[in-house]
Protein backbone atom coordinates (compact mmCIF):
# COMPACT_ATOMS: atom_id res chain seq x y z
CA UNK A 1 0.00 0.00 0.00
CA UNK A 2 3.07 2.33 0.73
CA UNK A 3 4.73 1.89 -2.57
CA UNK A 4 1.42 2.51 -4.25
CA UNK A 5 1.01 5.87 -2.90
CA UNK A 6 4.75 6.74 -3.24
CA UNK A 7 4.13 5.85 -6.62
CA UNK A 8 0.53 7.90 -6.96
CA UNK A 9 2.25 10.54 -5.06
CA UNK A 10 5.41 11.08 -7.43
CA UNK A 11 3.36 10.88 -10.53
CA UNK A 12 0.78 13.66 -9.47
CA UNK A 13 4.27 15.36 -8.48
CA UNK A 14 5.38 15.38 -11.87
CA UNK A 15 2.31 16.26 -13.97
CA UNK A 16 1.32 19.11 -11.93
CA UNK A 17 5.16 20.62 -12.44
CA UNK A 18 4.50 19.52 -16.06
CA UNK A 19 1.44 21.15 -16.23
CA UNK A 20 2.85 24.52 -14.64
CA UNK A 21 5.20 25.16 -17.80
CA UNK A 22 3.61 27.21 -20.72
CA UNK A 23 4.61 27.83 -23.80
CA UNK A 24 5.18 31.29 -24.75
CA UNK A 25 6.27 32.87 -28.47
CA UNK A 26 9.35 34.96 -28.44
CA UNK A 27 7.40 37.92 -29.38
CA UNK A 28 5.29 37.34 -26.34
CA UNK A 29 8.20 37.08 -24.36
CA UNK A 30 10.25 39.92 -25.52
CA UNK A 31 7.30 42.58 -25.70
CA UNK A 32 6.13 42.13 -21.89
CA UNK A 33 9.38 39.87 -19.47
CA UNK A 34 7.62 41.09 -16.58
CA UNK A 35 4.46 39.42 -16.99
CA UNK A 36 6.20 36.26 -16.87
CA UNK A 37 7.98 36.84 -13.87
CA UNK A 38 8.13 33.49 -11.70
CA UNK A 39 6.74 31.19 -14.32
CA UNK A 40 7.94 28.82 -15.84
CA UNK A 41 8.24 29.12 -19.81
CA UNK A 42 9.06 27.45 -22.53
CA UNK A 43 10.13 29.20 -25.94
CA UNK A 44 10.73 27.83 -29.15
CA UNK A 45 12.70 28.50 -31.90
CA UNK A 46 15.52 30.25 -30.37
CA UNK A 47 19.37 30.45 -30.65
CA UNK A 48 21.62 29.53 -28.42
CA UNK A 49 25.14 31.24 -28.82
CA UNK A 50 27.75 29.61 -27.07
CA UNK A 51 30.10 31.84 -28.39
CA UNK A 52 28.61 34.51 -25.71
CA UNK A 53 31.15 37.42 -25.23
CA UNK A 54 30.47 38.90 -21.52
CA UNK A 55 29.09 42.54 -22.07
CA UNK A 56 28.13 42.54 -18.43
CA UNK A 57 31.55 42.96 -17.19
CA UNK A 58 33.81 45.73 -18.82
CA UNK A 59 32.13 46.25 -22.22
CA UNK A 60 30.35 49.24 -23.38
CA UNK A 61 26.54 47.86 -24.13
CA UNK A 62 25.63 49.78 -26.95
CA UNK A 63 22.58 51.50 -26.04
CA UNK A 64 20.14 53.84 -28.76
CA UNK A 65 19.71 56.52 -26.68
CA UNK A 66 23.40 56.34 -24.57
CA UNK A 67 22.83 57.19 -21.09
CA UNK A 68 25.64 57.94 -18.40
CA UNK A 69 24.99 53.98 -16.62
CA UNK A 70 25.70 52.58 -20.23
CA UNK A 71 28.44 54.17 -20.51
CA UNK A 72 29.69 52.45 -17.24
CA UNK A 73 29.28 48.95 -18.87
CA UNK A 74 25.93 48.36 -16.79
CA UNK A 75 23.86 46.83 -19.27
CA UNK A 76 20.00 46.96 -20.51
CA UNK A 77 18.04 44.34 -19.79
CA UNK A 78 15.36 44.16 -22.40
CA UNK A 79 14.76 45.68 -25.56
CA UNK A 80 16.94 48.04 -26.61
CA UNK A 81 15.10 51.56 -26.31
CA UNK A 82 14.13 54.27 -28.79
CA UNK A 83 12.96 56.09 -25.36
CA UNK A 84 14.77 57.35 -22.42
CA UNK A 85 12.66 54.72 -20.23
CA UNK A 86 15.69 52.11 -19.65
CA UNK A 87 15.38 49.52 -16.75
CA UNK A 88 19.52 49.13 -15.96
CA UNK A 89 20.66 46.73 -13.48
CA UNK A 90 23.48 44.10 -13.56
CA UNK A 91 23.97 40.70 -14.47
CA UNK A 92 25.29 38.66 -11.62
CA UNK A 93 25.53 34.75 -12.69
CA UNK A 94 24.99 32.97 -9.48
CA UNK A 95 28.19 30.68 -8.37
CA UNK A 96 27.89 27.54 -9.88
CA UNK A 97 26.43 28.75 -13.66
CA UNK A 98 27.43 29.62 -16.75
CA UNK A 99 26.50 32.81 -18.62
CA UNK A 100 24.64 31.87 -21.96
CA UNK A 101 23.05 34.76 -24.85
CA UNK A 102 19.38 33.66 -26.12
CA UNK A 103 18.58 35.37 -28.92
CA UNK A 104 15.15 35.38 -30.38
CA UNK A 105 14.46 35.61 -34.44
CA UNK A 106 13.42 39.05 -35.03
CA UNK A 107 14.22 40.20 -31.75
CA UNK A 108 18.12 40.48 -32.15
CA UNK A 109 18.39 43.61 -29.88
CA UNK A 110 16.83 42.38 -26.87
CA UNK A 111 19.47 41.86 -24.38
CA UNK A 112 18.64 39.63 -21.18
CA UNK A 113 20.74 37.94 -18.58
CA UNK A 114 20.42 34.13 -18.84
CA UNK A 115 22.03 31.62 -17.36
CA UNK A 116 22.93 27.47 -17.15
CA UNK A 117 23.92 25.25 -14.63
CA UNK A 118 27.67 24.13 -15.26
CA UNK A 119 27.35 20.53 -15.57
CA UNK A 120 24.38 20.86 -18.38
CA UNK A 121 26.39 24.24 -20.12
CA UNK A 122 29.40 21.77 -20.71
CA UNK A 123 26.32 18.93 -21.81
CA UNK A 124 25.41 21.28 -24.53
CA UNK A 125 28.68 22.27 -25.53
CA UNK A 126 29.66 18.42 -26.23
CA UNK A 127 26.13 18.42 -27.78
CA UNK A 128 27.30 21.18 -30.16
CA UNK A 129 29.97 19.49 -31.97
CA UNK A 130 31.87 22.55 -32.74
CA UNK A 131 28.80 24.34 -33.64
CA UNK A 132 29.07 27.73 -31.77
CA UNK A 133 24.98 29.07 -32.70
CA UNK A 134 22.87 26.26 -31.96
CA UNK A 135 18.92 26.81 -32.67
CA UNK A 136 16.72 25.01 -30.41
CA UNK A 137 14.00 26.01 -27.53
CA UNK A 138 14.52 26.91 -23.95
CA UNK A 139 12.75 26.17 -20.61
CA UNK A 140 12.80 29.33 -18.20
CA UNK A 141 12.47 30.51 -15.01
CA UNK A 142 13.53 33.51 -13.44
CA UNK A 143 12.35 37.47 -13.42
CA UNK A 144 13.31 40.26 -15.68
CA UNK A 145 15.43 41.92 -12.66
CA UNK A 146 17.71 39.01 -11.52
CA UNK A 147 17.43 36.92 -14.81
CA UNK A 148 16.43 34.03 -16.27
CA UNK A 149 17.12 30.72 -15.15
CA UNK A 150 17.55 27.58 -18.26
CA UNK A 151 15.95 24.63 -16.72
CA UNK A 152 16.09 22.72 -20.08
CA UNK A 153 17.01 22.72 -23.25
CA UNK A 154 16.48 20.98 -27.11
CA UNK A 155 18.15 21.30 -29.63
CA UNK A 156 16.45 20.85 -33.42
Amino acid sequence: MKKLFFISASFLFFATSYSQTSIVSASDFVSNTASYDGKRITIKNVKIDLDYQDTFKGNKVDVKPSTNNAALGIPVLGPLPTSNNTTIMSCNTPRGFSKVQVIFPGHENFIGCYYIVDAMFDKLKNEANGSKLLDGEVTISGNSKIGYNILLYRLY
